[in-house]
Formats: C-alpha cells, structure tokens, sequence
C-alpha cells in the first residue's frame, strides 16, 4: 500500500522482539518482512544487508523452510542493484527449490521477479516466458495482486521492443493499474503509470506521456520512493 514508513516502524519492532527473545526464526521472519519492505520501495542496497543476514540465519538454523522465501526478495534485490546475474541465479534457485518442496504462496510473484531480472539481463524471451508463467499461475490460484505484478512486467517488456504496439501496451498497463488501484496497491499503481508514460513518449504522444509521469512522480513523491522518483523525472524531461 505504500505506507512505508508505518512498515518500517512494526518491522523494527518485529526485528526487537525477535534479537531480544533470541529466538531465530522470528529472527529469520523479521529479515523476510523488512526485506519486502525495502525491496517494493526500491531500496535495493536496505534489502541487500537485511535479507542476506536472513538467509545465512535461515541455513545456520536450518530453517530450510524459509531459504526460498528469502533467496527470492534477495535475488530481486540483487537485480535491482545492478547484480543481474547474481539476481537472476538466486531467483531460479529459489523458484526451483519452492516448486520441489511444494511451496505455492508468493510463487507467481517470485516468477514475475524472476521475469523482470531477466528483462534486466537483456533476455527479453526468458521474460517473457517467466511473465506468462506468473500470470498464469497467479490466474489459476486468484492471486489478483500477483497478476498485477505479472501484467506490469508483460506490458514492460512490450515497451522495450523496437515496435511496441501502443494499443495494446496501454490496454495491458490499465488492466494492471486498474487492478493495482482496486487492491490500493499504491506503489504498483504508480509503477504502471511510469510505463504508460514511457510508452507514449516513446510513441510521441508527448502532452499525454506528461501527464502520466507528472501524475506517477506525485504519486512516488508521496510515498517516498526515492528511486522512482528519478525514474519519472529523467522520463519526463525526455518528454519536454
């Protein structure tokens, strides 16, 4: 939802309790949800530091359970870093080791992760194909937030091809802002008005590509996502 700073005080506190009782799969449990935090609000370097302290924790204490669920944030992390490689490797490692141990809940998301690392790494096939899967998946369990994440990427990737159909593109980005604004997925929301912005500047649509990146940078503004911010700014004065 975007309220981060509400998110990082309950993780605080989560992580406190967990140190203080020294109990390590509370401990392992707080690396996850700080981890989550940092990585949807695009902090990758935050994310980095806490979730691999969570992954050795989790195969100090043999806490195998939760290896997948950590490797997974930590390896978009990586990716969002500039550690594709890295990113991408950890992604399929966690992807495979969930699906043998027959873990279901966050796979769609952890497939469009691994979808985006690879659309990072210029393997725009692999994409694809990753992309397809979650929002299969996320189709066949009604994971609707997850086929948000899944629609963004898809409509992503389309507008990095040399001949992006705008039509269609746009059509894809709104279904996924629509959902993300159904389920007050603030952060995602602004995400695909970011794409559609990039999509009709490319297309020279510039008046409309202003609108959406002002409207995605007040979006980001609100939230705090440094990131994203700069992502919009640098798109919206291309588009000047």
């Amino acid at each position: 939802m975007g309220e981060f700073a509400e998110a990082a005080t309950v993780g605080h506190e989560a992580a406190e309790i967990a140190e203080s009782g020294d109990h390590p799969y509370s401990r392992v449990q707080a690396a996850f949800g700080g981890g989550m935090l940092h990585v949807t609000e695009g902090r990758a370097d935050r994310a980095i530091s806490v979730l691999e302290e969570g992954l050795v924790l989790a195969r100090l204490e043999s806490i195998r359970f939760f290896a997948p669920f950590i490797a997974a944030p930590l390896g978009m992390a990586y990716a969002l870093a500039g550690r594709v490689d890295a990113g991408v490797t950890l992604l399929e490692q966690a992807v495979e080791q969930a699906t043998s141990m027959r873990f279901v809940a966050n796979q769609s998301l952890h497939l469009a992760w691994l979808g985006r690392a690879h659309l990072l790494a210029g393997h725009r096939e692999a994409a694809v194909e990753q992309g397809r899967r979650a929002l299969r998946l996320a189709g066949e369990r009604g994971e609707r937030g997850q086929q948000a994440h899944a629609r963004r990427l898809l409509a992503d990737i389309d507008v990095g091809s040399e001949r992006p159909d705008v039509a269609a593109t746009a059509a894809a980005y709104r279904q996924a802002f629509d959902l993300a604004e159904t389920l007050q997925m603030r952060p995602v929301a602004a995400q695909c008005l970011l794409g559609l912005g990039q999509l009709h500047r490319r297309a020279g649509q510039s008046d409309l590509a202003r609108d959406e990146l002002g409207d995605a940078m007040t979006r980001f503004t609100a939230m705090g996502m440094t990131l994203w911010i700069e992502r919009a700014q640098a798109e919206r004065a291309a588009a000047e």
